[in-house]
Protein backbone atom coordinates (compact mmCIF):
# COMPACT_ATOMS: atom_id res chain seq x y z
CA UNK A 1 0.00 0.00 0.00
CA UNK A 2 2.79 2.36 0.67
CA UNK A 3 4.45 1.80 -2.33
CA UNK A 4 1.68 2.41 -4.06
CA UNK A 5 0.99 5.35 -2.51
CA UNK A 6 4.33 6.79 -3.12
CA UNK A 7 4.43 5.66 -6.91
CA UNK A 8 0.47 7.14 -7.42
CA UNK A 9 2.30 10.71 -5.95
CA UNK A 10 5.59 9.92 -7.77
CA UNK A 11 3.09 9.93 -11.15
CA UNK A 12 1.02 13.51 -10.08
CA UNK A 13 4.34 15.23 -9.80
CA UNK A 14 5.53 14.32 -13.20
CA UNK A 15 1.99 14.33 -15.13
CA UNK A 16 2.03 18.11 -12.99
CA UNK A 17 5.73 19.20 -14.41
CA UNK A 18 4.77 18.11 -18.27
CA UNK A 19 1.55 20.27 -17.74
CA UNK A 20 3.71 23.48 -16.94
CA UNK A 21 6.37 22.55 -19.22
CA UNK A 22 3.83 22.61 -21.90
CA UNK A 23 3.42 25.95 -20.79
CA UNK A 24 6.53 27.11 -20.79
CA UNK A 25 6.97 26.18 -23.75
CA UNK A 26 3.98 27.99 -25.39
CA UNK A 27 4.42 31.03 -23.02
CA UNK A 28 7.83 31.91 -24.66
CA UNK A 29 6.78 30.81 -28.33
CA UNK A 30 3.72 33.52 -28.17
CA UNK A 31 6.33 36.08 -26.14
CA UNK A 32 8.74 35.52 -29.02
CA UNK A 33 6.45 35.85 -31.66
CA UNK A 34 2.99 37.30 -30.55
CA UNK A 35 4.05 40.03 -27.77
CA UNK A 36 6.75 40.71 -30.07
CA UNK A 37 9.71 41.50 -27.09
CA UNK A 38 12.45 40.96 -29.78
CA UNK A 39 13.32 43.35 -33.04
CA UNK A 40 15.31 40.74 -34.59
CA UNK A 41 13.97 39.05 -37.41
CA UNK A 42 13.82 35.48 -36.99
CA UNK A 43 12.03 32.85 -39.40
CA UNK A 44 9.13 30.80 -38.07
CA UNK A 45 8.16 26.97 -38.97
CA UNK A 46 5.29 26.12 -36.53
CA UNK A 47 5.97 22.79 -37.06
CA UNK A 48 9.81 23.19 -35.75
CA UNK A 49 8.24 23.95 -32.38
CA UNK A 50 5.64 21.10 -32.08
CA UNK A 51 8.53 19.04 -33.23
CA UNK A 52 10.62 20.62 -30.22
CA UNK A 53 7.51 20.55 -27.42
CA UNK A 54 6.82 16.71 -28.26
CA UNK A 55 11.17 16.61 -27.27
CA UNK A 56 11.08 18.66 -24.07
CA UNK A 57 8.56 16.44 -22.46
CA UNK A 58 10.42 12.68 -22.68
CA UNK A 59 13.93 14.84 -22.00
CA UNK A 60 12.67 16.85 -18.82
CA UNK A 61 10.75 13.52 -18.06
CA UNK A 62 13.53 10.98 -18.03
CA UNK A 63 16.28 13.74 -16.43
CA UNK A 64 13.84 14.27 -13.69
CA UNK A 65 13.49 10.77 -12.81
CA UNK A 66 17.16 9.95 -13.40
CA UNK A 67 17.85 12.66 -10.85
CA UNK A 68 15.39 11.31 -8.63
CA UNK A 69 13.60 14.49 -7.95
CA UNK A 70 10.01 12.65 -7.38
CA UNK A 71 11.52 11.41 -4.18
CA UNK A 72 9.77 11.99 -0.57
CA UNK A 73 11.04 15.31 0.59
CA UNK A 74 9.31 15.29 3.98
CA UNK A 75 12.48 16.46 6.06
CA UNK A 76 13.68 18.61 2.86
CA UNK A 77 13.56 22.16 2.62
CA UNK A 78 12.03 24.40 -0.44
CA UNK A 79 15.66 25.72 -1.20
CA UNK A 80 17.12 22.48 -1.42
CA UNK A 81 14.20 21.70 -3.72
CA UNK A 82 14.82 24.48 -5.80
CA UNK A 83 18.48 23.94 -6.52
CA UNK A 84 17.29 20.45 -7.52
CA UNK A 85 15.51 21.69 -10.01
CA UNK A 86 17.56 24.10 -11.64
CA UNK A 87 20.28 21.70 -11.76
CA UNK A 88 17.82 19.15 -13.29
CA UNK A 89 15.98 21.82 -15.83
CA UNK A 90 19.84 22.79 -16.93
CA UNK A 91 20.75 19.63 -17.55
CA UNK A 92 17.71 18.82 -19.28
CA UNK A 93 17.91 21.39 -21.87
CA UNK A 94 21.52 21.02 -22.49
CA UNK A 95 20.66 17.64 -23.26
CA UNK A 96 17.70 19.03 -25.85
CA UNK A 97 19.88 21.45 -27.35
CA UNK A 98 22.46 19.10 -28.33
CA UNK A 99 19.82 17.16 -29.90
CA UNK A 100 18.32 19.84 -31.77
CA UNK A 101 22.05 20.60 -32.64
CA UNK A 102 21.98 17.01 -34.37
CA UNK A 103 18.37 17.24 -36.09
CA UNK A 104 19.74 20.14 -38.25
CA UNK A 105 16.77 20.56 -40.21
CA UNK A 106 15.10 21.78 -36.68
CA UNK A 107 15.56 26.01 -36.21
CA UNK A 108 14.34 27.24 -33.58
CA UNK A 109 14.24 31.09 -32.32
CA UNK A 110 17.39 31.56 -29.79
CA UNK A 111 15.37 34.27 -27.94
CA UNK A 112 12.12 30.97 -27.40
CA UNK A 113 14.85 28.68 -25.99
CA UNK A 114 16.15 31.15 -23.66
CA UNK A 115 12.94 32.10 -22.27
CA UNK A 116 11.59 28.74 -22.21
CA UNK A 117 14.35 27.79 -19.67
CA UNK A 118 13.50 30.78 -17.70
CA UNK A 119 9.77 29.87 -17.34
CA UNK A 120 10.53 26.19 -17.29
CA UNK A 121 12.84 27.09 -13.70
CA UNK A 122 10.09 29.11 -12.34
CA UNK A 123 6.93 26.99 -13.38
CA UNK A 124 8.40 23.83 -11.90
CA UNK A 125 9.32 25.65 -9.29
CA UNK A 126 5.80 26.55 -8.65
CA UNK A 127 4.50 23.26 -9.85
CA UNK A 128 6.36 20.98 -6.81
CA UNK A 129 5.25 24.00 -4.42
CA UNK A 130 1.73 23.13 -5.31
CA UNK A 131 1.91 19.73 -5.36
CA UNK A 132 4.74 19.93 -1.94
CA UNK A 133 2.08 22.15 0.17
CA UNK A 134 -0.97 19.94 -0.81
CA UNK A 135 0.88 17.03 0.68
CA UNK A 136 1.47 19.36 3.94
CA UNK A 137 -2.33 20.13 4.25
CA UNK A 138 -3.09 16.72 3.89
CA UNK A 139 -0.44 15.70 6.43
CA UNK A 140 -2.14 18.12 8.66
CA UNK A 141 -5.32 17.02 8.14
CA UNK A 142 -3.80 13.42 9.10
CA UNK A 143 -3.90 12.08 5.70
CA UNK A 144 -0.45 10.64 3.88
CA UNK A 145 1.18 9.77 7.33
CA UNK A 146 4.04 7.78 8.24
CA UNK A 147 4.53 5.67 11.27
CA UNK A 148 8.03 6.13 12.66
CA UNK A 149 9.49 4.41 15.74
CA UNK A 150 12.27 6.44 17.70
CA UNK A 151 15.34 4.62 19.08
CA UNK A 152 18.03 6.36 20.97
CA UNK A 153 19.32 7.55 23.85
CA UNK A 154 16.54 9.28 26.31
CA UNK A 155 17.84 13.15 25.58
CA UNK A 156 17.96 13.02 22.08
CA UNK A 157 15.45 10.52 21.59
CA UNK A 158 12.97 12.65 23.66
CA UNK A 159 13.94 15.45 21.78
CA UNK A 160 13.42 14.63 18.82
CA UNK A 161 9.99 12.71 19.21
CA UNK A 162 8.77 15.96 20.43
CA UNK A 163 9.87 17.82 17.05
CA UNK A 164 8.30 15.47 14.88
CA UNK A 165 5.39 15.71 17.01
CA UNK A 166 5.74 19.56 16.59
CA UNK A 167 6.33 19.49 12.86
CA UNK A 168 2.49 18.20 11.75
CA UNK A 169 3.56 18.96 7.75
CA UNK A 170 5.54 16.58 7.93
CA UNK A 171 3.01 13.95 8.20
CA UNK A 172 5.71 12.05 10.34
CA UNK A 173 3.51 9.93 12.98
CA UNK A 174 5.82 8.16 15.89
CA UNK A 175 3.81 5.11 17.51
CA UNK A 176 7.09 4.09 19.69
CA UNK A 177 10.25 4.98 20.85
CA UNK A 178 12.78 2.40 22.13
CA UNK A 179 15.15 4.53 24.88
CA UNK A 180 18.91 3.17 25.17
CA UNK A 181 20.08 3.56 28.23
CA UNK A 182 19.37 5.12 31.66
CA UNK A 183 16.18 7.22 31.31
CA UNK A 184 15.83 9.70 34.90
CA UNK A 185 12.44 11.16 33.07
CA UNK A 186 9.05 10.00 32.19
CA UNK A 187 8.70 9.04 29.10
CA UNK A 188 5.01 9.36 29.30
CA UNK A 189 4.58 12.99 28.26
CA UNK A 190 5.68 12.07 24.76
CA UNK A 191 2.56 10.53 24.43
CA UNK A 192 3.74 7.36 22.65
CA UNK A 193 3.81 3.54 23.27
CA UNK A 194 7.45 3.13 25.62
CA UNK A 195 8.73 -0.04 24.52
CA UNK A 196 11.59 -1.34 26.97
CA UNK A 197 12.27 -5.17 24.94
CA UNK A 198 14.38 -4.74 21.98
CA UNK A 199 12.40 -8.03 20.91
CA UNK A 200 9.42 -6.22 20.94
CA UNK A 201 10.75 -3.46 18.86
CA UNK A 202 11.32 -6.06 16.55
CA UNK A 203 7.86 -7.65 16.14
CA UNK A 204 6.45 -4.02 15.93
CA UNK A 205 8.87 -3.19 12.78
CA UNK A 206 8.41 -7.31 11.03
CA UNK A 207 4.79 -6.55 11.29
CA UNK A 208 4.45 -4.36 8.77
CA UNK A 209 2.98 -1.39 10.64
CA UNK A 210 5.98 1.11 10.68
CA UNK A 211 7.59 2.81 7.80
CA UNK A 212 10.38 4.54 8.97
CA UNK A 213 12.93 4.36 12.12
CA UNK A 214 14.98 7.09 13.64
CA UNK A 215 17.98 7.00 15.26
CA UNK A 216 18.91 9.66 18.00
CA UNK A 217 22.24 9.47 19.77
CA UNK A 218 24.92 11.24 21.16
CA UNK A 219 28.62 11.35 19.51
CA UNK A 220 30.00 9.26 21.92
CA UNK A 221 28.03 6.21 21.11
CA UNK A 222 27.10 6.47 17.69
CA UNK A 223 28.91 2.95 17.39
CA UNK A 224 25.18 2.09 18.82
CA UNK A 225 24.24 2.46 14.90
CA UNK A 226 25.59 -1.08 13.40
CA UNK A 227 23.38 -2.75 16.62
CA UNK A 228 20.44 -0.75 15.72
CA UNK A 229 21.06 -1.94 11.96
CA UNK A 230 21.71 -5.25 12.86
CA UNK A 231 18.42 -5.60 14.74
CA UNK A 232 16.13 -4.58 11.90
CA UNK A 233 18.12 -7.02 9.40
CA UNK A 234 16.49 -6.90 5.72
CA UNK A 235 13.07 -5.18 6.81
CA UNK A 236 11.88 -2.90 4.21
CA UNK A 237 11.72 0.29 6.32
CA UNK A 238 13.90 3.58 5.90
CA UNK A 239 16.20 4.37 8.70
CA UNK A 240 17.38 7.77 9.52
CA UNK A 241 20.42 9.03 12.18
CA UNK A 242 19.62 12.28 13.98
CA UNK A 243 23.11 13.27 15.24
CA UNK A 244 23.66 15.60 17.96
CA UNK A 245 24.42 18.41 16.13
CA UNK A 246 24.65 20.31 19.23
CA UNK A 247 27.51 18.67 20.63
CA UNK A 248 29.86 20.27 18.04
CA UNK A 249 27.67 23.63 18.52
CA UNK A 250 28.89 23.34 22.39
CA UNK A 251 32.65 22.54 20.92
CA UNK A 252 31.93 25.36 18.09
CA UNK A 253 32.56 22.99 15.61
CA UNK A 254 32.10 23.87 11.99
CA UNK A 255 30.53 21.20 9.28
CA UNK A 256 32.02 21.21 5.93
CA UNK A 257 31.70 19.09 2.93
CA UNK A 258 34.66 18.10 1.12
CA UNK A 259 34.07 15.22 -1.87
CA UNK A 260 31.31 13.78 -0.10
CA UNK A 261 33.19 13.42 3.07
CA UNK A 262 31.99 15.65 6.12
CA UNK A 263 34.80 17.41 7.87
CA UNK A 264 33.99 18.97 11.54
CA UNK A 265 36.39 21.89 12.53
CA UNK A 266 36.15 21.69 16.43
CA UNK A 267 39.43 24.45 16.75
CA UNK A 268 40.63 26.72 13.90
CA UNK A 269 43.98 28.33 12.89
CA UNK A 270 45.50 31.65 13.96
CA UNK A 271 44.56 33.80 11.57
CA UNK A 272 45.94 34.31 8.41
CA UNK A 273 46.89 36.15 5.09
CA UNK A 274 44.49 38.64 4.14
CA UNK A 275 42.61 38.13 6.88
CA UNK A 276 45.63 39.01 9.75
CA UNK A 277 45.74 42.07 7.94
CA UNK A 278 42.76 43.24 8.58
CA UNK A 279 42.79 42.11 12.03
CA UNK A 280 45.86 44.29 12.60
CA UNK A 281 44.07 47.22 10.81
CA UNK A 282 41.36 46.82 13.09
CA UNK A 283 43.19 46.28 16.36
CA UNK A 284 45.33 49.52 15.12
CA UNK A 285 42.33 51.67 14.54
CA UNK A 286 39.91 50.63 17.47
CA UNK A 287 43.03 50.75 19.60
CA UNK A 288 44.07 54.26 18.79
CA UNK A 289 40.52 55.47 18.87
CA UNK A 290 40.47 54.15 22.68
CA UNK A 291 43.70 55.49 23.54
CA UNK A 292 42.32 58.63 22.80
CA UNK A 293 39.15 58.99 24.31
CA UNK A 294 40.38 57.27 27.45
CA UNK A 295 43.61 59.20 27.79
CA UNK A 296 42.81 61.44 30.09
CA UNK A 297 41.35 58.48 32.46
CA UNK A 298 44.96 57.23 31.97
CA UNK A 299 46.55 60.27 32.75
CA UNK A 300 44.64 60.27 36.01
CA UNK A 301 45.30 56.39 36.80
CA UNK A 302 48.77 57.33 36.21
CA UNK A 303 48.98 60.16 38.22
CA UNK A 304 47.44 58.29 40.94
CA UNK A 305 49.99 55.38 40.98
CA UNK A 306 53.29 58.13 41.19
CA UNK A 307 51.15 59.52 44.18
CA UNK A 308 50.87 57.04 46.20
CA UNK A 309 53.62 54.87 46.34
CA UNK A 310 57.11 54.84 44.91
CA UNK A 311 58.76 53.27 41.59
CA UNK A 312 57.82 53.75 37.82
CA UNK A 313 54.16 54.10 36.85
CA UNK A 314 53.99 50.93 33.97
CA UNK A 315 54.98 47.40 34.33
CA UNK A 316 56.80 45.67 31.89
CA UNK A 317 56.44 41.80 31.53
CA UNK A 318 57.38 39.63 28.62
CA UNK A 319 54.78 37.28 27.39
CA UNK A 320 54.62 34.94 24.41
CA UNK A 321 52.11 35.53 21.28
CA UNK A 322 51.57 34.23 17.66
CA UNK A 323 54.05 31.32 16.68
CA UNK A 324 55.36 31.73 19.93
CA UNK A 325 57.05 34.94 18.86
CA UNK A 326 57.93 36.93 22.30
CA UNK A 327 56.72 40.45 23.10
CA UNK A 328 56.77 43.18 25.80
CA UNK A 329 53.50 43.74 27.50
CA UNK A 330 52.53 47.13 29.53
CA UNK A 331 50.47 47.57 32.20
CA UNK A 332 49.92 50.04 35.32
CA UNK A 333 51.41 48.80 38.44
CA UNK A 334 49.64 47.82 41.11
CA UNK A 335 52.47 45.94 43.75
CA UNK A 336 55.17 47.62 44.78
CA UNK A 337 58.19 47.45 42.85
CA UNK A 338 59.95 44.08 42.82
CA UNK A 339 57.33 42.30 44.65
CA UNK A 340 58.52 38.93 42.60
CA UNK A 341 60.95 39.12 45.21
CA UNK A 342 58.87 39.28 48.55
Amino acid sequence: MLKRHSQFFKSLMLVNDLMFLTLSWWLAYLLRFHADISFLPETRVFRHYVVAWLLILPIFGVVFQLLDLYRPRRISTHWRETADLFKGASFAMLIFLGIIFLLREIILSRIVVVLFWALSVAFLNLSHLLVREGLRYLRRKGKNLRYVVVVGAPVQAKRLVHKLQWYRHLGLSVVAVHLVGQDDGDAEPLGVTLIENRDDLVDMIRSGNIDQVFVAFPLQETARLREVQSWLGDEPVTLFYVPDLGEFARLHGRVEEFDDLHIVTLQASPLDGWNAMLKRAADLSIGGLALSLFSPLIALIALGVKLTSRGPILYKQERMGLDGNRFQMLKFRTMVEDAEKF
